[in-house]
């Protein structure tokens, strides 16, 4: 049996293995395939964590949003005044602009849900109470903070499961295996 290659698959493979955060460091590997889909999918990803007991994390996340933001938020900065009616237009035209991100993950979210039973806390969730920003994550996992250390490793492992069987799941349907 033949493999088909996916030459853009490969490439932004190679493109996310680039990738470096303000302090120098790649985007951690077991959030790698994670941010390598939502470029994929032509979704700009600007954090993103495997999760980590050190760190209190329960679990991973991406935040991302939409690339015509960019300069948008540089406007926004130079007007400065909230009241101003330019400033609510371009901050709306930003909401718009990540909704619009939020729209090309929330089919997936339907599907893989569609028939999966796992715990409330263990489900991922799109975040948008940062109105800049869009992040996905799974519902429990700011519970971390109120956990015992097995406790938080138990989260851990189960909401690195869930992102992953996610993830999986997306790339299933875009025939990336």
């Amino acid at each position: 049996m033949t493999k088909i290659v996916n030459h853009k698959w490969e490439r932004i493979q190679t493109d996310v293995r680039k990738i470096k955060d303000a302090l120098g460091m790649p985007v951690d590997e077991g959030i790698f395939e994670t941010v390598a889909v939502f470029k994929y999918l032509g979704i700009n990803t600007t954090a993103s964590c495997a999760g980590h007991i050190d760190r209190i994390t329960g679990g991973p996340y991406v935040i991302f949003q939409s690339h015509d933001n960019h300069q948008l938020l540089t406007e926004l900065k130079s007007i400065g005044d909230r009241k101003k009616p330019e400033y609510k237009e371009i901050l709306h035209q930003i909401i718009r602009n990540n909704i619009s991100e939020v729209r090309r993950i929330l089919p997936y979210l339907k599907s893989f849900y569609s028939n999966r039973i796992v715990d409330y806390n263990q489900r991922i969730i799109l975040d948008r109470s940062n109105i800049l920003n869009n992040c996905i994550s799974c519902q429990g996992a700011d519970l971390a903070y109120d956990l015992t250390e097995n406790e938080r490793v138990e989260l851990l492992k189960l909401n690195q499961t869930e992102i992953k069987a996610f993830i999986d799941h997306i790339k299933t349907q875009l025939e990336l295996n």
